[in-house]
């Protein structure tokens, strides 16, 4: 993120977040495997369901790994 941001998460918590870079590590063994599982933080359209989801105003994805 490129400036200091307070993010409300689904549980109504909000957190102050600090400017900078911010990782996000997840699994991919449920159904459609890494596409699924990487197209929906990409998808900026839907509500936020992951905590992942609550960035996407604030904050744009740079890169993406996966290994087996």
């Amino acid at each position: 993120m490129s400036k200091p941001e307070s993010v409300t998460v689904k549980s109504r918590r909000t957190y102050a977040l600090p400017a900078g870079f911010y990782h996000y590590v997840g699994t991919a063994f449920g159904s459609g495997g890494v596409g699924t599982r990487a197209a929906c933080p990409l998808d900026a359209t839907g509500p936020p369901q992951e905590t992942i989801d609550f960035l996407k105003p604030f904050a744009q994805p740079i890169a993406g790994w996966w290994t087996h």
